[in-house]
């Protein structure tokens, strides 16, 4: 299938994979997609500026020095495959099996949360879409995320009957806001340089109009207001000269609202006045908590989206005078710069309707426990120095460990890459060398070339990623955890006791680590049972909250099992019971694994504790650990200081770089895969006991407390 790219500044259409559905998505057939002035463009080099009359050779070599030269400095702002896109409407190809509120063949409107709409196919959470009852109102339902957006900076204010208000900046999401104000009982300024736009917003219901770039917009106003100000500004569209205007316009105690991507500097003349400053941020389609009352999520993006579709199929909200300049993906090009120049304010872009693909591409599989009788191949270490490795999910733990290290080893080569986001497989791909990126991890399973599989999707799918690239013979690394609930347990646990011979192996990486290796010394001798306590101290920031409350579960299970294994490694014995206190709050950022008390006894007579919270602050560090043993102590702080009490001074050590022992476990896995017979790192009745500890664990938090016996 077709997508649109903004690839090194230019704009290109490429042919991509299929996108993969999972169990709470859906799959949509995109008929109109919406782009606008802020819809990824600013970084669109213009064709027909400064190098159109360079002869193409001379060109390519200016281009690809600006290039170099940027991407050397500052490579992050100018990323090559950036998928483009914001809204759409289309219709359902295909659901996931737990997804609830729309079928196949419903139309539908789609927020964008990174998902890229500007393609033939997309694949959505399922709070990303509502419904169209009007099929007729397609295209005009293509609108509905921006003025789902519009409608939430409406929100900020909580604007009422009669209250005054001001937009600067007449974009579409601006000239949206012109007719929810209206709708709302407001009296409408607006404020734009563009005489057309103001022309347009007069039509849609604004009462007063003035041109920053000829009228005293603060003496108009002030007459207007007689003299008290306006009850809420917004900037749809920020400048620092918008800035200063609407704080000097906006009464005592009014509110100025900024709209994602304005980004002004407050100076010393804004302090002059008692006014409130808030954001409203781009929608990114979560709920705010999962299993709250109606009251308490009132207005969800996906509520706001309900909303705004219903004035939009009324004819309440007009959006004619937006989609009349409409593009396919062939003319996209002229579309965009049409955009850019302001000869038009938006274009829509049509698509071909796509038919229904067949399932088995575009569907995770489940496996199921008749496949575990199928005979698989026999890994075969590579006959070569180098192992050919492919790497599932290319996210953040594949950005800041994985690449790097696959990158700068000299016994592996990295040949493939796979993610849903076809756009971070490639700047993947184009970063580091790989030859090939995927938007289907089934492409990498069934890829004959690939030996190693490196798997560092979503935490709900490791263990069926895991399984589908085991039984096609891979070797397997995959990122913590194994697995996220008991079925997922049972179904690796039997297909790796049934095919012995497979090399699998899971990122437990701390007991690798240099500091580990030195307790581990010190403690194998020891006389008397072993009292340990581990505390994992982390401040979550509000990306991660938003991820949390998308998922419905804390991060218990990611963080806390490879401390499980660090103390099933520390006493070499088994547990016997285990004992769980979560904290009981009322708050809906505080979830009930987020801040947990646990306590493992185990048939040494040992006794670990573990102590996870998120309601510290990040200045005491993240981990520490303290053991007793034999009339002896060590304290361990962040994998980066170690002192030893009633231990050899020798023993104390501090490092300038924490070491988490994630490079040397890597460079164990990949050497033993070179070995004619390979030994796991950490056996399979290890990794099934830290497995189920764990899942108990996150259990017992998730239902107040406990106790269980092993």
């Amino acid at each position: 299938m077709r997508q649109l790219f903004l690839d090194k500044g230019s704009l290109v259409v490429k042919e991509v994979a299929q996108p993969l559905l999972n169990e709470y998505s859906v799959l949509v057939s995109v008929h109109y997609a919406y782009m606008h002035s802020a819809t990824n463009l600013s970084n669109l080099d213009m064709q027909d500026g400064f190098l159109s009359n360079v002869p193409h050779k001379v060109k390519r070599v200016l281009e690809a020095v600006a290039f170099q030269a940027s991407s050397t400095k500052n490579k992050k702002n100018l990323q090559p495959h950036t998928a483009l896109g914001y809204s759409c409407s289309g219709r359902v190809v295909s659901v996931g099996q737990k997804v609830r509120k729309c079928a196949p063949g419903d139309y539908v409107a789609c927020i964008d949360p990174g998902y890229s709409p500007h393609t033939d196919l997309i694949c959505v959470p399922e709070q990303c879409v509502v419904k169209i009852t009007n099929q007729k109102k397609i295209k005009a339902a293509s609108l509905t995320t921006l003025s789902a957006r519009a409608m939430q900076a409406l929100r900020r204010t909580n604007v009422q009957i009669g209250e005054r208000v001001c937009i600067f900046g007449l974009d579409v999401i601006g000239l949206l806001m012109v007719q929810l104000a209206k709708l709302s009982g407001c009296t409408v300024v607006c404020v734009d340089k563009d005489q057309s736009r103001l022309t347009l917003a007069q039509q849609l219901g604004a009462d007063a109009l003035y041109n920053s770039e000829q009228d005293d917009i603060e003496r108009e106003i002030d007459l207007l207001t007689e003299r008290h100000g306006v009850d809420a500004s917004f900037l749809a569209s920020s400048t620092q000269d918008y800035f200063l205007q609407a704080a000097s316009i906006t009464r005592e105690k009014g509110k100025v609202v900024f709209l994602q991507g304005a980004t002004p500097k407050i100076n010393k003349a804004v302090w002059q006045k008692d006014i409130d400053i808030l954001l409203s941020n781009d929608l990114v389609g979560h709920q705010k908590t999962p299993k709250g009352s109606f009251a308490d999520i009132r207005w969800t993006d996906n509520r706001n989206m309900v909303a705004s579709l219903a004035l939009i199929e009324s004819g309440r909200l007009d959006v004619s005078p937006f989609i009349a300049e409409q593009a396919t993906l062939k003319t996209a090009k002229r579309a965009v710069q049409r955009i850019k120049k302001n000869e038009a304010i938006g274009a829509l872009f049509s698509y071909e309707q796509v038919s229904a693909p067949h399932t088995d591409a575009i569907i995770s599989p489940r496996i199921h426990d008749d496949a575990y009788t199928e005979s698989v191949e026999r890994f075969i270490p590579a006959v070569s120095d180098l192992l050919r490795v492919g790497v599932v999910g290319a996210g953040m733990f594949a950005q800041n460990c994985v690449f790097p290290y696959l990158e700068k080893s000299k016994r592996v080569s990295i040949d493939a890459v796979a993610d849903i986001d076809v756009g971070k497989s490639k700047c993947a791909a184009e970063k580091y060398g790989i030859k090939k990126a995927f938007s289907k991890h089934e492409d990498i399973f069934n890829d004959d070339s690939i030996d190693v599989v490196v798997v560092s999707s979503g935490h709900a799918f490791h263990a069926d990623h895991a399984l589908r690239a085991l039984q096609k013979g891979k070797a397997v690394l995959v990122e913590k955890p194994m697995v996220t609930d008991f079925s997922q347990l049972q179904r690796i646990y039997s297909f790796l006791k049934k095919h012995p011979h497979i090399p699998f192996a899971v990122d437990y990486g701390l007991t690798s680590s240099l500091f580990t290796q030195k307790i581990k010394a010190a403690v194998d001798s020891r006389k008397t049972p072993l009292i340990a306590h581990y505390r994992i101290n982390r401040e979550l920031s509000q990306d991660e909250l938003r991820l949390q409350t998308s998922m419905g579960a804390g991060r218990i299970i990611g963080d806390t099992c490879q401390i499980v294994d660090l103390f099933c490694y520390l006493t070499q014995a088994h547990p016997i019971s285990i004992s769980v206190e979560a904290m009981h709050s009322s708050r809906d950022d505080i979830f009930p694994t987020d801040n947990v008390s646990t306590q493992i006894s185990f048939s040494d007579g040992s006794v670990c504790s573990l102590l996870y919270t998120t309601i510290g602050n990040s200045g005491l560090g993240t981990d520490r650990m303290e053991l007793s043993f034999d009339g002896k102590s060590i304290l361990m702080q962040d994998y980066s200081e170690l002192y030893g009490f009633g231990l050899s001074s020798r023993f104390n050590e501090t490092l300038l770089r924490p070491d988490r022992g994630y490079e040397t476990f890597m460079a164990q896995f990949f050497d033993r895969l070179q070995q004619p017979k390979y030994v796991p790192i950490v056996d399979l009745e290890r990794l099934h006991m830290v497995a189920e500890l764990t899942l108990l664990i996150d259990k017992l938090a998730c239902e107040g407390g406990g106790k269980k016996e092993m």
